[in-house]
Order: C-alpha cells, then sequence, then structure tokens
C-alpha cells in the first residue's frame, strides 16, 4: 500500500519524529491519493482494511469541515489507541492522517500541524 519514504512532501512528514511510521494523504471521502511509510515499517492490517479506515475518516471529516458558530474549524483529530496513535488534518480539501507509535508525545501535534499546513 505505502511506498518507502523518498523526497517527496509527505516524507517530511515521516522525518518530523522517528515514532511516526505511516503518512496517508486521502481525498475528503476517505479514498488514498498517496501513502508514504518509515523504511523498515509494515502496516499490521490489510489494505482493504486501510481503505475502510481513510473512508470512515473521511465521513468524520465531512462532519467536521464546516465551521462552528461558537468554536470555530477543526484543526485536528487524535484518536489513541492501545498500539497507535492517529492524527487528522483536514488540509486543502483533503486529509493528512499520520500513524505514530504511542510513544508520539501530543506535545508535538501542534508543531506537526505547522509542518503539514506549509507543506500542502
Amino acid at each position: 500500500m505505502a511506498r518507502e519514504s523518498s523526497g517527496h512532501q509527505l516524507d517530511e512528514v515521516v522525518r518530523f519524529n522517528p515514532a511516526i511510521r505511516f503518512v496517508i494523504l486521502a481525498d475528503n471521502e476517505g479514498g488514498i491519493l498517496d501513502a508514504v511509510k518509515r523504511a523498515g515499517v509494515d502496516s499490521r492490517e490489510t489494505t482493504n482494511e486501510t481503505r475502510t479506515i481513510t473512508e470512515r475518516y473521511g465521513a468524520m471529516f465531512g462532519l467536521a469541515d464546516q465551521p462552528d458558530n461558537y468554536f470555530g474549524s477543526a484543526h485536528f483529530f487524535i484518536i489513541r489507541r492501545d498500539k497507535l496513535v492517529e492524527l487528522m488534518f483536514p488540509v486543502a480539501g483533503k486529509i493528512i492522517i499520520v500513524a505514530a507509535h504511542p510513544s508520539f508525545h501530543l506535545e508535538k501535534v501542534d508543531g506537526l500541524e505547522k509542518l503539514i499546513r506549509s507543506i500542502m
């Protein structure tokens, strides 16, 4: 599914922190446009399961696409699981999904968001 990191703009996201395993660029419906993985890292789920997950996130972003009258726009979403941290960023009508090892420190999310917005 994902190619190894090799000089692409998504590679900068992988290089941001050693805990980052995968980066997926998806359309706003969750269709996978591009994906990059850290060298030596393999996905734990099948390609079909990855598509199902990204489609689910696409639906979630559809709900969050409009700014809230009181609190503004959603900048990112974080899902912390036992074996993975998933960070999702809506950017320019697309979704950047970052999968990281649970050791990824959440205080780094703001810096990651700035990097993603600067390269997209």
